[in-house]
């Protein structure tokens, strides 16, 4: 409850709250399916824990994949198949109305398509361990989808059904895979480290930023992801070889292995951190039950300085950086709040080297001010920090209209050439240009 992401990612998007619930529920009754008691008793538990496994998966389709999991786990402490047969019953019962209806509309998806292309985005060569963004078309979560369909159709010749578009994406993850598998082993270790940061590895909602601007009351949920990193590790320490810890290990090895098999951020491991959050609870009372009873001191003061030390890191690692505020200044664009956006992307310009995103960004914010000098200087300050890019087509063709309000137009023209001709131009950049032609002939 006093780790922000939870609450910060809970108001940002309500699958969050959705898989947190659902999920922490099922463990429980998955539990309770694997304690003493009557077989009844177990193979009702294991019902009730298949049929939340089911809405858990239908708020976050890839716990499909702890669903077979726990029905093995379950066959294996019960030695029956009663338990884990009620597992999966219920939680088909619960995906059933999902898939029946994706059939009705001409497709054979138990819940939703989106698996491939998330594993090609997590996958693919040079990605960084978080999300990638699919092509230079899709640089955002909301258009990833639309591009992704456009990509497989493209290179099938054909109209695609959902699975079908996950399937070619399936493949093309593979593909990168097979192609540098010593740099695919790297890619885990990115992956592996992201899952383990101690501070806040964003990918669309920065908490440290908004948290500075729009909610200080969050200040109040004051344990970062280190706090509960460094807890979570000593409380699996302590409790590994206990009978009791092993569904929660369960629980929480299968989220680390959803994470390296994808992509990482804040958002996505949030289910992982709940699970560290039990063995923190777990880690904290037997540094309290140890120092009461006044044995071995010594440890229970590294113990503590090992999570002070991590929880530190956790605060000077959240601070927000050029793309967070990036990211934040286009969705305020959008609602015309331009100073505002000025001010957020403000600790990120001037820097040297310059933040290409942050300059474009800052030059667009004046330039819908009506700013032509102002704008120009960013434009020309993010074109001057790197090769060519996906991003400096746009920069190109934003800086090609300032330069023409301003009269300048052979250099405007010249923007435009230089912006077609790039590798990454897109058909809006010919766009752009041939408007820009019919409006100075």
């Amino acid at each position: 409850l006093l780790h922000g992401p939870f609450a910060y990612h809970s108001l940002k998007m309500l699958p969050i709250s959705l898989a947190l619930a659902t999920q922490a529920a099922a463990l429980l009754f998955l539990i309770l399916a694997t304690g003493e008691g009557k077989s009844r008793h177990r193979v009702f538990a294991g019902l009730l824990a298949g049929l939340l496994a089911g809405l858990a998966a239908l708020a976050r389709a890839e716990f499909l994949l702890f669903i077979l999991v726990g029905a093995a786990y379950l066959g294996y402490r019960n030695r029956s198949l009663g338990t884990p047969a009620a597992f999966l019953l219920g939680a088909g019962l619960l995906i059933l109305p999902a898939t029946v209806h994706n059939f009705k509309q001409g497709d054979t998806v138990l819940i939703a398509s989106a698996g491939g292309e998330n594993l090609f985005i997590g996958n693919q060569r040079g990605a960084d361990g978080g999300h990638t963004q699919l092509s230079p078309a899709a640089p955002t979560l909301f258009s990833q989808r639309i591009e992704a369909r456009a990509m497989a159709e493209s290179a099938a010749g054909k109209e695609l059904r959902p699975s079908e578009i996950s399937s070619y994406w399936t493949g093309r993850a593979f593909q990168e895979i097979t192609a540098d598998i010593p740099g695919w082993l790297g890619l885990l270790g990115k992956k592996f480290l992201r899952v383990l940061d101690p501070g806040d590895p964003a990918d669309m909602y920065s908490l440290s930023l908004e948290r500075s601007i729009y909610l200080p009351g969050l200040y109040l949920l004051l344990l970062p992801a280190g706090f509960v990193l460094a807890a979570g590790s000593l409380g699996i320490a302590g409790s590994w070889r206990m009978p009791e810890s092993r569904p929660l290990l369960l629980f929480l090895g299968f989220h680390l292995v959803v994470l390296l098999l994808f992509f990482v951020s804040t958002r996505l491991r949030i289910p992982f951190y709940y699970g560290l959050a039990l063995f923190a609870g777990f880690g904290l009372d037997r540094l309290a039950t140890a120092w009461r009873d006044g044995q071995r001191r010594i440890h229970v003061l590294a113990g503590a300085a090992f999570i002070l030390a991590l929880a530190v890191t956790g605060f000077i690692r959240e601070a927000p950086g050029p793309r967070d505020r990036v990211r934040l200044a286009a969705v305020l664009s959008m609602q015309e709040k331009l100073d505002e956006g000025l001010a957020v992307l403000q600790p990120a310009l001037g820097q040297e080297p310059p933040s290409p995103a942050a300059e474009d960004q800052a030059g667009w914010l004046l330039q819908k001010k009506r700013d032509w000098a102002g704008a120009e200087a960013h434009y020309r300050r993010a074109l001057a920090a790197g090769p060519d890019d996906p991003r400096q087509v746009q920069t190109r063709s934003r800086l090609a209209r300032v330069l023409e309000h301003q009269g300048r137009l052979q250099e405007a023209a010249a923007e435009h050439d230089r912006a077609v001709l790039s590798p990454f131009a897109q058909p809006g950049t010919h766009y752009e240009r041939d408007l820009f032609l019919k409006r100075v002939r």
